[in-house]
């Protein structure tokens, strides 16, 4: 019996150890590889940082450090989701979400974007890498987070920070092309009238700048199609496996083969809840001739989905710039060095997702033995590009991605012809 108290204490102990020296450091000081002078770094009675430093550069160093020493484990999600690498940490249930964001090549991407990035914007970056690296070794631990995964945190680089800005693309945008093949779905199997009604311009809510307004597209006068709850929901099941859908224009009746093509999972999903299928977010400016202090307020409200640890940190800037002193609050997104909505004290900015029409999908014509595809210079071969899954507990796996001059192949369309993306993620 002492033997299981004394086994059960000593291991409770080495259990808080690790848990407790993994918490940031929020006293005392620090030596930070990559500053030129001394940064003080302050905290308000929330625990908001505010960065005093002499130079831009500095600030950046300091953000880093705050960041990997509170936020490092949302860092490395962030880098991992848009670079296709969470089998890697959480093995083989994360493969297939890995597979269908490979074909982004994000990795190569963010690569590609740092060798171009101007000098000035170049060093932000390196400083910034600097400061995650010294915060992440700066922890007495590991975060706990990697202790429940037995893993190890791996270094922060430069091309991370793209790929941290890159999952922001895929939270709020579509990265597969749903909606743009739901509509080409909806456009083959519907009338005119009601796939205008379904998708219309816009409506009277619309506040367009010219003050122009769009009519409501009218009920369509046609029969509508008969497709049960169920059926709708083959927009969901992966490519191929979808079951057919035939339009009998002689009635307008739409047929489709629904039975065994959700699996309880599926069904279970769609009869108990649904997800945030718009993640956006609203801002409204008021001019300061309604204001009581006579300045313009800007109201800014970014939803996106509830996590912990909230999607963004909140934190100050201070440094001297040009013989003024520069001072910018707002919120910063962990794994990047900049405030991405605030105030200057004289400007104050915000962010929303709007819903352009940021991709396409597009149907290609292959020739008969189906290896080129058609472009307005005529066929061209498609081109390959390997890309290795490291996956936690289990071999590697290696998967091509093809692509085209607009982008990476999606997979089939229900009529079984082949689709690319173009995404100006990819830009």
């Amino acid at each position: 019996m002492l033997i299981s108290i004394l086994a059960i204490a000593t291991s409770a102990t080495w259990l808080y150890s690790k848990v407790d020296g993994a918490l940031p450091k929020l006293n005392g000081k620090s030596t930070v590889f990559g500053l030129s002078k001394v940064v003080e770094v302050e905290r308000d009675e929330q625990g908001i940082a505010t960065i005093k430093a002499k130079n831009r550069i500095d600030v950046a160093v300091a953000t880093g450090f705050i960041h990997a020493q509170e936020r490092f484990f949302q860092m490395d999600l962030l880098r991992r989701n848009s670079a296709g690498e969470l089998a890697s940490l959480f093995g083989d249930i994360a493969l297939n979400y890995d597979k269908s964001i490979r074909r982004h090549r994000f990795r190569d991407r963010a690569r590609l974007i740092v060798n171009q990035l101007p000098a000035e914007q170049l060093a932000l970056l390196k400083a910034y890498t600097r400061g995650v690296n010294s915060g992440l070794s700066a922890l007495r631990a590991e975060p706990f987070e990697y202790l429940m995964l037995g893993q190890a945190p791996v270094q922060w680089s430069e091309e991370d920070s793209i790929l941290t800005i890159f999952s922001m693309y895929i939270d709020l945008q579509s990265h597969d092309g749903k909606r743009e093949r739901t509509l080409g779905l909806l456009n083959d199997v519907l009338s005119q009238q009601a796939f205008a009604f379904l998708n219309p311009k816009g409506s009277e809510w619309d506040a367009a700048l010219d003050h122009s307004s769009f009519p409501p597209e009218p009920l369509p006068s046609m029969p509508w199609p008969a497709a049960s709850t169920a059926s709708l929901t083959q927009l969901d099941v992966p490519f191929g496996k979808r079951p057919y859908a035939a339009n009998n224009e002689q009635n307008n009746h739409l047929v489709v083969s629904s039975h065994n093509f959700l699996t309880n999972q599926a069904q279970s999903r769609y009869s108990k809840y649904h997800d945030d299928d718009f993640p956006g977010s609203n801002n409204w400016a008021i001019s300061g001739e309604i204001s009581q202090s006579g300045s313009a307020i800007i109201a800014n409200d970014m939803h996106l989905g509830i996590k912990v640890p909230n999607t963004w940190f909140r934190a100050s800037f201070e440094y001297p710039e040009a013989d003024k002193l520069i001072k910018v609050t707002g919120a910063t997104l962990p794994g990047t060095p900049n405030i991405v909505i605030g105030s200057n004290g004289s400007i104050a900015w915000g962010f929303t997702n709007s819903y352009g029409d940021y991709s396409d999908v597009i149907t290609l014509t292959l020739n008969d033995n189906g290896t080129q595809y058609l472009t307005p210079k005529g066929y061209k071969e498609f081109t390959y590009h390997k890309q290795v899954i490291a996956v936690k507990d289990a071999s590697s796996q290696e998967v091509d991605i093809k692509e085209t001059i607009w982008g990476p192949v999606l997979g089939e369309d229900h009529r079984g012809n082949l689709l690319a993306y173009r995404w100006v993620a990819h830009d």
